[in-house]
């Protein structure tokens, strides 16, 4: 992930976007994922919570609901807990309370984005929401050296199948496999269980962005033996052959403009895992005019980051 300044909708007001949506392989779908086209992230929840509304009250699919509709990562951001300013973080062992804040604070703001009206349009549409969500440090309470600006990535799992939607209905899942880039910045969360987790009968693996190349053939290759990545990608593994393997996967990235993004990682976790349903969800944008340019075609990459009943909901702001 490219670094980039994160902010939460308090920190950043402006009007309510007014959206365009259009929904693509509605044939019996188990899943769904929300496909920002040449919108950028994260978005404020003036904006957020305004799209929600908008494909609930125009769910293509009469009486049936899906089982989890999933956006990008980095769909919201959420403020910095004021607490984590007075200290040094240690990115890559974070102390538990930190996370326990970090969290805290992220289930919040997706509360703050799920009003009842919101909530009562989701629960006839899906079982669970899986929304991503970070935070970045201020920088004037960090450090003025931007590569250790402290940061956090989430995806909330929200089941909605039992109102209200009280502390139970929301897990957190911390990005555990940082590229070489973040390792001095993004708080790291070292527990694996929580990437498993059941929703109903079936079984689901959730990945934030970067974890999904714990799958990459030529990215473990290069693992120098017993380094602290190399640990990681083998305490992962080990779980998972302990486990049943997950129906489905969930994959949450910050941006996919091309076929290749994660393709090598894709393929072997189709291979090891075989689900009957894999998303990979990330915006159709990207700040970096030149990798912009070379981007394949929408189509082209919704076809080649997914497979099995998912729906695509390609969503852009209308602009005068």
């Amino acid at each position: 992930m490219t670094q980039q300044k994160i902010t939460s909708g308090k920190e950043k007001p402006k009007a309510a976007a007014r959206w365009s949506i259009r929904f693509e392989d509605q044939d019996n779908p188990l899943c769904a994922r929300v496909i920002l086209d040449r919108e950028r992230t994260p978005l404020d929840l003036k904006s957020a919570r305004p799209l929600f509304r908008k494909i609930f009250s125009h769910w293509p699919l009469r009486r049936r609901k899906i089982r989890c509709l999933a956006t990008s990562a980095g769909f919201v951001a959420f403020d910095w807990p004021q607490q984590l300013d007075q200290a040094p973080i240690r990115a890559w062992e974070p102390p538990k309370d930190a996370l326990d804040q970090l969290e805290k604070a992220a289930a919040k703001h997706v509360q703050q984005l799920l009003d009842e009206q919101t909530t009562r349009s989701a629960k006839d549409c899906t079982d669970y929401l899986a929304i991503g969500v970070d935070s970045q440090a201020p920088i004037e309470k960090n450090t003025k050296r931007h590569r250790d600006i402290r940061s956090s990535q989430f995806v909330c799992i929200v089941d909605l199948r039992k109102p209200p939607l009280g502390p139970h209905a929301f897990t957190l899942i911390g990005k555990f496999y940082p590229t070489p880039e973040e390792q001095r910045r993004l708080v790291r969360f070292p527990e694996f269980n929580s990437h498993f987790l059941d929703m109903g009968d079936v079984t689901a693996m959730v990945l934030v962005c970067n974890d999904i190349t714990v799958f990459s053939p030529r990215g473990q290759a290069r693992l120098r033996h017993n380094s602290p990545r190399w640990k990681i990608s083998d305490g992962f593994h080990r779980l998972l052959a302990e486990r049943r393997k997950p129906n489905y996967v969930i994959h949450a990235a910050h941006v996919t403009i091309q076929t290749a993004a994660w393709r090598a990682s894709l393929c072997r976790l189709r291979e090891t895992l075989q689900p009957i349903c894999c998303l990979s969800c990330g915006p159709y944008y990207s700040a970096n005019n030149h990798k912009w340019r070379n981007r394949d075609e929408l189509d082209e990459v919704r076809s080649s980051t997914k497979w099995g009943r998912v729906m695509d909901v390609i969503a852009t702001v209308k602009r005068d």
